[in-house]
């Protein structure tokens, strides 16, 4: 007869294999699921980092203003659509039509060296070896209606911008019913980790809209120390692009180079080094300068991380794989490296 102060009995040798096996199942139906709608969940992921930033900034508007929190999170969100729309309407027009201009330039010019060298025997010969470059070159008069398409783009902004501010308006609600899912002895600690995951995402996404600004800053400077046209376009896309790590600084130098070669080919040099130097700085001093700061994330595994991110998820992989890597990072640490630190420093004292 068993006793009354057993409290559990072993799992049967008969039933283990069926525990190994409804584990390993739903392992596998968590990685299919977390495959399939990958897009979605980082999409949620983004929206969350966004929600962070602005109940923060809300809070402390909410403070300095002595009003409630929804005031400073309405005044926050305006101010957002605010510099978002005036960006949209007045930079990303400007930049299409430089390089719709340019692309023009770029196939009458073709076209003359053609003619030119078709004139004399050795033009022909020179003619007869090279590619005919002019259907490429009509790719870069479609390029600015491929940009333009942003149907997809939008839709996934506007799901984000949403999910932001439902999470920024009520997070107390979201917390509660996270913590409500989990075991009483366990909601502690959990609420331990959503407050650092709050914190860490706060402190990563301040680090980068200042990286950020300052890319801006100095490019606008540089463009405008050396005349290339629609200076603030330039800085103002370089600032944005600079939160896609490694891709973003090479996308927004694009059309700084096509504008530069307008002025003369010193001038798309020129444009080159500045870009190179700006990036450099922010990438090799600035970033990790904010970054120790703000979060401990080794820099090998925020590259490992961005590597593996891009090649399973894309673009929105390389984008998040910083933020997902400390997230994962603070977890490991609260539930597991703490916990196990606390019950061994007893036992090291003793000894």
């Amino acid at each position: 007869m068993a006793s009354a102060g057993s409290t559990s009995s072993p799992t049967p040798p008969a039933r283990r294999p069926l525990v190994f096996w409804a584990v390993a199942l739903g392992a596998l139906a968590l990685v299919v699921v977390v495959h399939v709608a990958a897009q979605a969940l980082l999409l949620t992921f983004f929206g969350i980092l966004l929600a962070t930033s602005l109940r923060g900034v809300a809070v402390w508007l909410a403070d300095r203003l002595h009003a409630p929190v929804w005031v400073g999170l309405a005044l926050t969100v305006v101010a957002v659509l605010g510099v978002s729309t005036v960006a949209w309407v007045w930079v990303v027009p400007r930049i299409i039509d430089q390089a719709t201009q340019l692309a023009d330039q770029l196939v009458v010019a073709y076209h003359d060296l053609h003619d030119r060298l078709a004139a004399s025997a050795r033009g022909r010969q020179v003619l007869e070896q090279v590619p005919a470059w002019s259907d490429h070159l009509g790719y870069f008069a479609r390029a600015p209606g491929v940009i333009a398409s942003t149907v997809g783009v939008v839709g996934s902004m506007l799901f984000t911008g949403f999910t932001a501010i439902y999470l920024a308006a009520g997070p107390e609600v979201y917390r509660r019913g996270t913590l409500r899912l989990l075991p009483p002895r366990w909601r502690g600690r959990a609420g331990e980790v959503l407050d650092a995951l709050g914190r860490t995402l706060r402190r990563w996404l301040l680090g980068r809209i200042v990286s950020m600004t300052a890319v801006g800053v100095t490019t606008t400077l540089a463009m405008l120390l050396l005349g290339v046209p629609l200076p603030v376009s330039l800085g103002i896309l370089a600032g944005v692009l600079g939160f896609v790590p490694n891709i973003g600084p090479v996308v927004s130098a694009v059309p700084a180079l096509l504008l530069g070669a307008m002025v003369g080919l010193d001038t798309t040099l020129y444009v080159l080094v500045a870009y190179v130097a700006i990036n450099l700085a922010d990438g090799f001093v600035l970033t990790p300068l904010l970054q120790t700061r703000a979060v401990e994330t080794p820099a090998a595994l925020v590259l490992l991380a961005q590597l593996v991110a891009g090649a399973l998820w894309g673009l929105l992989g390389v984008m998040l794989a910083t933020p997902l890597t400390a997230c994962a990072l603070v977890i490991v640490r609260k539930v597991y490296v703490e916990p196990m630190e606390a019950e061994q420093a007893p036992s090291d004292d003793d000894g």
